[in-house]
């Protein structure tokens, strides 16, 4: 059986990556920020983190730092 698609698809699907990669330039941004913000170096091989920094950030910047 073959299927056909919209001629535009290949189009569209080029344009949902690149608004994607743009989407997680800016989440990575956002994580290297925070990480500076509550990551700090305790000693060789430890460090600690300022759980209080990560309360008032959304989830999916959290799952990437």
């Amino acid at each position: 059986m073959a299927v056909d698609f919209n001629p535009g698809v290949v189009d569209a699907l080029l344009r949902l990556a690149t608004l994607a990669g743009e989407v997680q330039a800016v989440v990575d941004a956002r994580v290297d920020a925070l990480a500076a913000r509550c990551v700090e170096e305790e000693g060789p091989g430890a460090v600690r983190i300022k759980l209080s920094e990560l309360t008032t950030e959304p989830r999916y910047v959290v799952a990437n730092c």
